[in-house]
């Protein structure tokens, strides 16, 4: 509990005062071919949005495609200040469970998604479910309303910090707004902690124990 205390006011004094490594306006270059994993969240009840009624082993992992697509004009007329453009592309929002619950091992909703790069919302993800795949009792494409990821219906990450390892965001918990931080660690990196089931705790006590220099 001591720790956890430690990690969250650290990761929000991260999120509401340090500036980003990564201008939020470029996050749509990073993001294409790259994987994240949810490792952290400053509440415990709220985590991802998708995991609210799952079971405790669920892990939220983010696989974004390597191609990138050009979305058209993101609506900002102001061409002084931003980009006519905003990049998207596709994306995996995967549920995976360490012990099989009801059957179900790995769930998969297949995304599009955009990422804002004007001065309204810079850094904002927003993706949205095409079709939902898995594997519970051997069914795929179970479509609307299961474990209530729902098709066609809009989802939001709102990047507050990113670095080469980081990926905050912040949300708002329901019913009563509360805000949280998640923290995603980029997956594939040299120096990624070993995937064993320790490796999220590890993971978040680098935060701390780093050099603050990581955080430049």
């Amino acid at each position: 509990p001591a720790l956890r205390v430690q990690i969250e006011d650290y990761v929000r004094k991260v999120a509401s005062k340090r500036p980003t490594a990564i201008p939020l306006k470029d996050i749509g270059k990073v993001l294409p071919g790259t994987q994240w994993k949810l490792i952290f969240s400053t509440a415990a009840t709220a985590g991802a949005r998708a995991m609210e009624g799952l079971p405790k082993d669920a892990q939220v992992r983010i696989e974004f495609a390597a191609e990138t697509a050009d979305t058209g004009n993101t609506g900002n007329t102001d061409t002084a200040t931003s980009s006519n453009t905003a990049v998207g592309g596709q994306l995996d929002y995967i549920l995976e469970f360490s012990q099989t619950t009801f059957g179900l091992k790995r769930l998969v909703a297949k995304s599009s998604y955009t990422v804002d790069d004007t001065n309204i919302n810079p850094g904002l993800v927003t993706f949205v479910y095409d079709d939902i795949v898995t594997d519970v009792f051997g069914l795929t494409n179970l479509g609307v309303g299961f474990f209530g990821m729902l098709k066609g219906r809009a989802n939001y990450v709102e990047t507050v910090f990113m670095d080469q390892r980081f990926w905050m965001e912040r949300g708002y918990a329901q019913p009563d707004g509360t805000e949280f931080v998640n923290v995603y660690l980029r997956q594939g990196l040299v120096e990624e902690a070993p995937t064993t089931s320790q490796s999220a705790a590890a993971a978040t006590r680098s935060i701390i124990t780093s050099s603050d220099d990581q955080w430049e």
